[in-house]
């Protein structure tokens, strides 16, 4: 059995530590955890949301899930024959566009080196250097038709891994009603909708990546919100960690002077992207995504200053050992 690992990189303010029973009137307000999608995924609204969430969870979890026998993805990545549903469908297409608009640094065609490194089994071990050369060869040879929804050839294999969490909030919100209040939070992954009983602004806390505390505090309406850093997976082995989050041109962990991002926008499958993307690129491509009006960002770099896109409402905490930089003084 893989090995489940559970790391908490959103703390929602609506305390979601437990699990509550949900009762018999729809409009109760209730908190409820489930295990889907590899992590614990915790709901707070009303009950009735809470039971179509939870539908929309296990539904996507059976189809995305690359190792299970029983999903869609494991059938493509295996050239099996099936009928892929129209979730497993649109997941494939907005990935692809979101690589072709924002770069292909990020992409869902890298599973041959996730199963290289097979970080997410009980005891993960460094691949040699040809085993890493052989997962990326299969990664570049690697033709998918989105006409057959297939591979053309032998190579490629598909982990939704940097998109799967974020397309579940959208499913989430699109099938809800869209005026009613609730919190749902993959941890990596949060959807903020509608307006707060007390009316007042929602509040996240990020974790500090550094440690098992928290780094401060955003106030935001309703959005998506989704971050990105390589402490939230990963093992060690020879005194080196190594993150999941891996770098598509090298093949090994993602180097970057990034040590957490977090995105907030429109879209969860785009939060979920992006946050991972500007987490690969480092400071260096840090500018542009700060200046983009469409998005908020919290930026964490290994010499613990945060960078902040502007508008956003972030309050770092009073001890805090981290400082603010100004995103113009780069």
């Amino acid at each position: 059995m893989r090995k489940k690992i559970i790391m908490a990189a959103l703390l929602a303010s609506a305390a979601f530590s437990a699990s509550c029973s949900v009762g018999s009137q729809s409009d109760e307000t209730v908190e409820k955890t489930v295990f889907a999608m590899d992590t614990a995924v915790s709901f707070k609204g009303s009950s009735q949301d809470a039971e179509m969430a939870e539908e929309i969870l296990y539904r996507l979890d059976s189809l995305f899930d690359r190792y299970s026998e029983e999903s869609d993805i494991y059938a493509i990545n295996n050239r099996m024959s099936c009928d892929i549903s129209e979730d497993t469908e649109n997941i494939i297409i907005s990935a692809c566009e979101l690589s072709e608009l924002y770069g292909s640094d990020v992409s869902i065609f890298g599973g041959s080196i996730t199963d290289c490194w097979n970080i997410n089994s009980e005891n993960p071990t460094v691949p040699s250097d040809e085993e890493i050369e052989a997962a990326l060869d299969s990664f570049r040879k690697a033709s998918f038709s989105l006409e057959t929804m297939s591979f053309a050839d032998e190579n490629g294999s598909i982990d939704l891994g940097s998109v799967a969490k974020g397309y579940a909030m959208d499913k989430i919100y699109e099938e809800l009603d869209s005026d009613s209040y609730y919190i749902v939070s993959a941890n990596s992954s949060i959807l903020l909708n509608g307006e707060k009983p007390d009316g007042e602004p929602f509040i996240v806390s990020l974790r500090d990546p550094e440690g098992d505390g928290t780094l401060g505090t955003i106030r935001t309406e309703a959005c998506f919100l989704s971050t990105s850093g390589g402490y939230e997976r990963y093992f060690e082995a020879d005194g080196c960690r190594y993150s999941h989050i891996f770098d598509l041109n090298t093949g090994r962990p993602s180097e970057t002077d990034l040590t957490s991002v977090t995105v907030i926008c429109d879209s969860g499958i785009k939060s979920d992207f992006l946050s991972t993307l500007i987490y690969l690129g480092g400071t260096a491509r840090l500018g542009e995504y700060l200046d983009d009006e469409t998005l908020k960002i919290v930026a964490v770099t290994e010499n613990r200053e945060i960078y902040l896109s502007g508008g956003i409402d972030f309050e770092l905490n009073e001890d805090s050992s981290y400082t603010i930089k100004e995103a113009d003084n780069e």
